[in-house]
């Protein structure tokens, strides 16, 4: 039980890992896909602090969204788990499969703050965007 728990830990940290790494390239290339919109933002006046929050909102809405996605998906989930466990057991079984809400709580802090990270990089390229980018022709 100890091994497949720890063997779980580490597929369920590198998708974990992945998911932050495409994340935040996403981010990126979503900031220098409209860097010259950005740059026409700070020549009317928005601030480098400003342009920080557009990667980190989209973040946090991709992220919100997939823990409220997964978090119906483990419910469903666990239902049918338990439901195929009580039609096997000849007596009326305990739950086999429970998501205790802490821990989808728990799951879903561990998300947003990831994605905050993964959107601080993307962040950083958005506010060093100049105001006289937006004047140049490309």
């Amino acid at each position: 039980d100890r091994n497949l728990g720890l063997l779980f830990a580490v597929i369920a940290g590198l998708g974990g890992a992945g998911y932050l790494v495409s994340l935040a390239v996403g981010l990126y290339a979503n900031v220098e896909r409209k860097r010259r919109d950005f740059a026409l933002m700070r020549l009317i006046g928005l601030s480098g602090r400003d342009l920080l929050l557009f990667p980190a909102v989209q973040a946090c809405c991709v992220a919100l969204a997939g823990s409220a996605l997964a978090v119906g998906v483990a419910l469903a989930v666990t239902r049918i788990v338990n439901a195929v466990a009580a039609q096997a057991a000849a007596t009326d079984a305990r739950a086999v499969c429970i998501l205790d809400p802490a821990h989808a709580a728990a799951a879903c802090a561990a998300t947003l703050a990831g994605a905050m990270l993964a959107a601080a990089f993307a962040g950083a390229r958005a506010a060093r965007i100049e105001p006289a980018e937006g004047i140049r022709d490309e």
